[in-house]
């Protein structure tokens, strides 16, 4: 047997899986190869520290700390449940009463009538800036800053076409169309 032959049969030798022959010609080749011994070494602790760690793991304390968790949680589930339960209870008792489903109705049609108030005037934004964009002329000025020596643009808008004038440039007029790309600057 070849160290190779013998590598892929390991696992199987420590478990035991090995019939009688295998098992055999395993033993005869670690006796004459140190490689493969070491690797034997190397999976018998794994096999070791495996068999540790899953002691560990089924200890006693460790199964009360589950099944604590598990109690904590159907007592959270329980609590929630009682609680909804008395809700339903509670929804169930008023309206066993006459009054209070006339009480419930009422309230009811009240919340529906002041939600379809026919005299509600409130404007939205799309009611404003239709008409806007609807135009074909717009006048406005933009004022830049709070001050008395604050630049005021006058804008005349119509089409395409700009008329801007400055205040700090009270002289000039300058006149941009914009489906032509041109500007045209005229100094009064």
């Amino acid at each position: 047997m070849n160290c190779k032959e013998c590598k892929e049969k390991l696992v199987e030798y420590i478990e035991g899986l090995l019939d009688e022959s295998q098992k055999q010609a395993v033993s005869e080749h670690l006796k004459n190869c140190q490689t493969c011994q070491a690797e034997i070494n190397e999976l018998t602790g794994i096999q070791n520290r495996l068999i540790k760690n899953s002691e560990k793991l089924t200890q006693k304390n460790f199964e009360d700390k589950v099944m604590n968790n598990i109690l904590r949680e159907q007592n959270v589930k329980l609590k929630k449940a009682a609680q909804a339960g008395s809700a339903l209870k509670l929804r169930r008792n008023i309206m066993k009463s006459p009054l209070a489903k006339l009480a419930a109705a009422a309230i009811i049609i009240i919340a529906v009538l002041v939600g379809i108030n026919p005299f509600k005037t409130s404007i939205t934004l799309a009611q404003v800036i239709k008409p806007i964009l609807n135009s074909r002329t717009i006048i406005f000025d933009m004022i830049s800053g709070t001050d008395e020596n604050a630049m005021t643009i006058h804008e005349i808008v119509v089409d395409s076409r700009i008329r801007r004038t400055m205040s700090n440039m009270p002289t000039m007029t300058m006149i941009i169309d914009m489906d032509n790309e041109k500007l045209l600057s005229l100094d009064n």
